[in-house]
């Protein structure tokens, strides 16, 4: 019998929960061949989780959980994050072969994506296979493929984060569910992806597949009000910049022995320095300056071509890079010039009485 847990880290979503834990309840298996349970983390809601979760019960399921809520209401959300997975990594048991990670705001799309992956593992299981990505359901082309290749490789293939990023994507085996809280603890734990990060380290020699089947997705089409919060309130969107930090490292520890594929830092339809460079661009137009921590973040831009194995991209990836900072630079220089010139002209103003247009608000632009 196989037995197989999907893991859910909960805060503050009680009605996304209950979605979730609905889409694992209506999974259609056969109870000789799989034992299914729905393991839980809840150490700091606030919103009537822990009793729900007091409640669960089923004959076709077994849950296992730890809610006990351990974090006041003002921080929880600051300070849960890492608890909370930590948690959930002691609540799964042991003797568990295989973890679908999954967030409390995702669901199952499909009553048979249980049984089909189980199906799809007795198909490759073996002791090289640790890892396994199903794609997200809005994105896949549904075409039923699955490849199996070397983790690193697949990255290479598909991009690093869409192979490990989307947690409610991916399915390992306990041994590696475990082990990766403590990496990403060690490594990456300021960066907004580290599971992503310690999965690759932890499996970058391994076997992998990547599964083409609509089988999980998110609730929301797009990021709520709520997540929008999340995000700021946990600094995910300065945290992204510690990304590259996680790749560097590895390349740093020869964990990472080869170069990579410009493919491997994809990021949805562009690249992650796409993301990162269009961010830094309109910081410094809003802050017209580019501060200490920006230019350690540009830097870091440059540092992906140092991991990166085709000389020819590499070559006009530092053109790009060193010509994209130099246009920001001068954003900044020129918006400076303008704010200065602007002052001398109000102050010209004020000296010769002038009380009429251009008035010192239409110079300053408020």
């Amino acid at each position: 019998m196989r037995k197989i847990a999907v893991a859910i880290p909960t805060f503050n979503r009680l009605d996304r929960l209950k979605n979730a834990i609905k889409s694992i309840e209506l999974q259609e298996f056969d109870r000789t061949t799989i034992d299914l349970l729905c393991c839980l983390s809840n150490s700091a809601s606030h919103d009537g989780t822990t009793e729900y979760i007091d409640s669960l019960k089923s004959d076709r399921i077994r849950f296992v959980a730890h809610n006990q809520v351990v974090f006041p209401k003002e921080t929880a959300n600051r300070d849960s994050g890492y608890t909370n997975w930590k948690n959930l990594t002691d609540v799964v048991p042991d003797d568990v072969d295989w973890v679908w990670f999954m967030g409390d705001d995702d669901y199952l799309t499909r009553k048979s994506a249980i049984s089909a992956l189980s199906k799809i593992i007795d198909e490759h299981d073996d002791e090289h296979l640790q890892i396994i990505h199903v794609s997200q359901a809005r994105r896949s082309r549904a075409t039923g493929t699955v490849i199996r290749g070397n983790l690193l490789d697949l990255c290479n293939r598909f991009g690093f984060h869409e192979m490990l990023g989307w947690m409610s994507s991916l399915v390992m085996r306990t041994h590696i569910f475990k082990r990766f809280i403590s990496v990403t603890a060690s490594y990456y734990l300021s960066s907004a992806y580290g599971h992503s990060a310690a999965f690759l380290e932890l499996c970058v020699d391994k076997e992998a597949l990547f599964i083409d089947r609509p089988w999980v997705d998110t609730q929301d089409e797009r990021q709520t009000e709520d997540s929008i919060k999340r995000w700021a309130e946990t600094n995910t969107g300065e945290r992204y910049f510690y990304v590259v930090d996680g790749v560097i490292s590895q390349f740093e520890r020869k964990i990472i022995t080869k170069p990579l594929k410009p493919v491997f830092y994809r990021y949805h339809t562009y690249s992650l320095w796409d993301r990162y460079v269009s961010f830094l661009i309109s910081r410094a137009i809003n802050a017209e300056a580019i501060s200490d921590t920006d230019h350690s973040h540009w830097n870091r831009v440059r540092k992906i071509a140092d991991t990166l194995d085709d000389p020819l991209f590499v070559k006009l990836y530092l053109a790009w890079h060193g010509s994209i900072y130099r246009y920001a630079a001068d954003i900044v220089s020129r918006n400076r010039a303008l704010i200065e010139a602007k002052k001398q002209l109000i102050a010209y103003h004020q000296s010769i009485n002038l009380g009429c247009y251009p008035s010192q608000e239409l110079l300053l632009g408020s």
